[in-house]
Formats: structure tokens, C-alpha cells, sequence
């Protein structure tokens, strides 16, 4: 009897501890999914790149466009190399995981194996008829003989379930060992898309270093086409702080009219209420009338440092000129609340050069310094306005149109443009064509300047639109 007892409570706590071994592995980790959906984001980007390269490559000749897509190109495949390392440590993790799992499973079912062959053994000793009523009737009590007949019955159940026990928990360990060799062929696939994926950096490395010794053979060309350009950004920034200047010239001047204006009227209002006080006193001839008595200062004043913390108000925007008026401030707070959200001013397309200090393949020590950021379009593409505001300039500079935007205290600029559909003082829309790009005849391209000014200081444009 002891012998019976124990092995049915081992039993049911070894059932009982089995089930959440048998279920924890089945989870599934979200953060690989979102592995799985980057990677994918990366594998059209990397198709756009390739894209725009074969496009490139059409032209007449290698340009510094191709090495920049190139680049970046190269910069998108080592992401999704790193992208894919990821995955695949995460399926060694599970590949870990699912074998822990077996590994318990399996000394889990031994355990129950070995248990339920006590069981059968004890039974097949007891199985006759005489054992059984033998052990009913050496009961000392009618209730003690009926709890003998419940248990006996309650361990004949308890031997079927555990048999069922044992054929379920088979079954989940096949489905686990079946799981787990699913995972390693998706660990050989991912590997292998690893392999191949280094295979193609390792071309476009290649190609890089192609073009990269092409553009060191036209080094004296695209040098003449650094300082071309570096002189017509220095041109561009001299127009374009004059424009700014006075915009803000113009600004300052019509508030100080305004305020002028609005001083000329409060000393007309004041002089207009003392000259009605003075009547007013002569007509009535009455005596002064007695001033109310000052009130007593209260007997315990409040500490004035404690007064100033409790009624100092929140920080104020800084004045600016350029904000005079509710509706240039919203503008401004509205330009600024979409930053890194603005649409790109060209449907398509790739920055050639970028904001700042930008050095190149080719040269002794030659580089650029870009206040802006310039684009590589399609031939012909059309230029639309990034944000709501007003035109306030529209200029040829080199043959070439110029427009700029004001949004507040914020301006954009639009150069290069072969043609403009705007003119001074009109109010655009966000994405509302203003003109066409620039097509270079060398490269058969379009070619788009573009800048961003915040109270007449150029910041990084790129940081203001919104990835692609």
C-alpha cells in the first residue's frame, strides 16, 4: 500500500511539473519579427540604390554620383549584413532553447516511463480476483472497505491517464524535435543569405574602388568643378543673407512703425482723458473728497523670494522680428513641430553632397563646404515647396533660378531650377510646384540645391525632411 501511494503522488507532481516544460518553449520572441521587417525595409532600399546606380551608369561618363550611391549603397549592405548576424543569434538562441526543452522533456517522459512501469508491474502481481477482494474485505469498517474500493478504482483511472500521459507527451516531443530541425534549416537559409550578401559588398567594393580610380583620372576636370561650385555657393550665400537681411530689415521696420503708431495713439488717448478730467473738475467745483484710509500691512508679509518662485511664469519664446505677428509665430512653431517629418522637395532622388565639411576621393586634401545639400534628380523633375509660406524672392543667379520661402523666422531655398511657376509675394502650399530642376548637360541629370535658414543661419536640411 505505501508502495502505491508514493509512485501515484510522484507520479502526478512529475505530471504536474512536466506541462509548463512541454508549453514554455513555444513563445515566440516579437523582437525577431521586427528583425524580419527591417531587414525587409533594407532589401528595398538597397533595390532603390540599385536603381538609381543602373540609372547613373547610363550617363556619359563616371560621375561623383555614382560613387555616392556607391557608398551608400555599401553602407545599406553592411546594415543588412548586421541586420541579418542579429537574426541569426536570435536562432541560436531558439535553436538553445528548443534543445533545453527536449533535454527536459525527454527526462520528464523517462521519469513517467519508469513510473508506470512500477505501476504495471504492481498490478500484474495483484491482478487476481482474490488480491482484490482480499484487500476490500480486510477493512476494519464498512466506510474504510468503501474508501479501499474508491482508491483501488481511482488507481485503475490514474493508470490509463498516465499511459495517455505518456503517449501525449511523445507526441509533443516529436512535434518539438521536428520544430527545432524547422529552425535549423531557417538558420542554414539565413546563413546563407549572409554568404551571399558578403559576396555582393565584396563587388561593390570592387565597383567603388573602380570608380574611385576613374575619378582620380578626371581629377583635374572635377576639380574645376569643386571650385566652380564652391564659388557659386559663395555667390548663393551672399544673395541669400541679402535677401534675409532685408526681409528682417523690413520686418524691424514695420514694427517699429506699428509701435510707433500705437505710442502716437496711447499719448492722443491719455491727452484726450486729462483734458476731460480738467473739465469735468472745473464744472463740479466740488471739494476733494477724502482718500479712503491705506490699508494695514499684513502682520506676517510673505518672504518676496517665495512670492517670485510661485508667480514667475514659464520661459518666454525669444523676441524675434520675424515673429511679430500671431500668424508668423504659428508658422514658425508649425515648421518646427514637423522637423525630421517635411516631405523631400523632389520625388526622387539622392544627396550628392551634404551639409558641411563634405571631402572628396579625389585631390590633395580637397573638400567642400555645403550650407546646404545638394540633390541628384531625374531630368526634368519637378521642385515643389516642402512647406506652407510666402514667396520672398525669386532671382537667376548663374543662369539658373533661384526662389526662397519664408515660414516665420525659418527660410527655405530652391536653386538650380531651369524654370519657376511663383513670383514674389505668393502664397504656396506644402508639396505645391514652384519649378523645374536644373538638368546638367554632362551628366544628363537633374541637379537640385537646396538650403534651410533659421533667422539668417543656414542649418543641416537633411535633419528637417523625413527619411525616405
Amino acid at each position: 500500500m505505501p508502495v502505491l501511494q508514493r509512485c501515484f503522488k510522484i507520479a502526478c507532481l512529475l505530471l504536474v511539473a512536466g506541462w509548463p516544460l512541454i508549453t514554455a518553449g513555444q513563445s515566440q520572441t516579437p523582437t525577431r519579427e521586427e528583425l524580419e521587417q527591417h531587414r525587409m525595409q533594407l532589401q528595398k532600399d538597397i533595390e532603390q540604390a540599385t536603381r538609381d546606380l543602373n540609372a547613373t551608369q547610363k550617363n556619359r561618363k563616371q560621375t561623383l554620383g555614382e560613387l555616392r550611391l556607391l557608398q551608400n549603397k555599401i553602407s545599406l549592405r553592411n546594415k543588412l549584413i548586421d541586420n541579418i548576424n542579429q537574426e541569426i543569434n536570435y536562432i541560436n538562441g531558439d535553436i538553445n532553447k528548443a534543445n533545453r526543452d527536449i533535454l527536459s522533456m525527454q527526462r520528464d517522459l523517462d521519469t513517467l516511463k519508469v513510473q508506470y512501469a512500477r505501476l504495471v508491474i504492481y498490478a500484474y502481481q495483484n491482478h487476481s480476483a482474490y488480491d482484490f477482494l482480499n484487500f476490500i474485505l480486510s477493512s476494519n469498517s464498512f466506510n474504510d472497505a468503501i474508501k479501499r474500493f474508491e482508491y483501488l478504482k481511482q488507481y485503475r483511472e490514474y493508470r490509463k491517464h498516465q499511459a495517455s500521459s505518456i503517449i501525449e507527451t511523445q507526441g509533443l516531443l516529436k512535434k518539438k524535435i521536428a520544430n527545432l530541425a524547422g529552425i535549423k534549416d531557417k538558420r542554414n537559409e539565413t546563413l546563407t543569405a549572409e554568404e551571399k550578401q558578403r559576396g555582393k559588398l565584396e563587388d561593390e567594393k570592387t565597383q567603388k574602388d573602380e570608380v574611385v580610380k576613374s575619378l582620380k583620372g578626371q581629377e583635374k576636370g572635377l576639380t574645376a568643378e569643386i571650385l566652380r561650385k564652391k564659388r557659386e555657393n559663395r555667390e548663393l550665400g551672399i544673395r541669400i543673407a541679402s535677401v534675409i537681411r532685408r526681409e528682417i530689415e523690413d520686418a524691424r521696420k514695420k514694427a517699429a512703425v506699428e509701435a510707433a503708431a500705437k505710442a502716437k495713439a496711447a499719448a492722443a488717448e491719455a491727452e484726450r482723458e486729462k483734458t476731460l478730467a480738467s473739465a469735468n473738475a472745473a464744472a463740479n467745483k466740488a471739494p476733494a473728497a477724502t482718500p479712503p484710509p491705506t490699508a494695514a500691512p499684513p502682520a506676517n508679509p510673505p518672504h518676496p523670494a517665495v512670492t517670485a518662485a510661485v508667480k514667475e511664469p514659464p520661459p518666454a519664446r525669444a523676441a524675434n522680428v520675424l515673429e511679430a505677428t500671431p500668424a508668423a509665430r504659428a508658422l514658425s512653431e508649425n515648421f518646427e513641430a514637423n522637423r525630421g517629418k517635411l516631405p523631400w522637395p523632389v520625388a526622387a532622388g539622392f544627396i550628392l553632397y551634404h551639409f558641411g565639411i563634405n571631402t572628396l576621393p579625389f585631390g590633395k586634401n580637397l573638400t567642400l563646404d555645403n550650407p546646404g545639400i545638394d540633390i541628384q534628380t531625374n531630368k526634368e523633375a519637378t521642385v515643389k515647396a516642402i512647406f506652407s509660406g510666402q514667396v520672398t524672392n525669386v532671382n537667376m543667379l548663374v543662369g539658373q533660378w533661384m526662389v526662397i520661402i519664408q515660414h516665420g523666422q525659418y527660410f527655405t531655398v530652391y536653386a538650380k531650377l531651369s524654370k519657376v511657376s511663383v513670383q514674389k509675394g505668393d502664397k504656396v502650399a506644402t508639396n505645391q510646384p514652384i519649378g523645374e530642376v536644373y538638368t546638367d548637360d554632362a551628366t544628363g541629370a537633374g541637379d537640385l540645391h537646396f538650403e534651410v535658414y533659421k533667422n539668417g543661419t543656414p542649418v543641416d536640411p537633411q535633419q528637417w525632411l523625413s527619411n525616405r
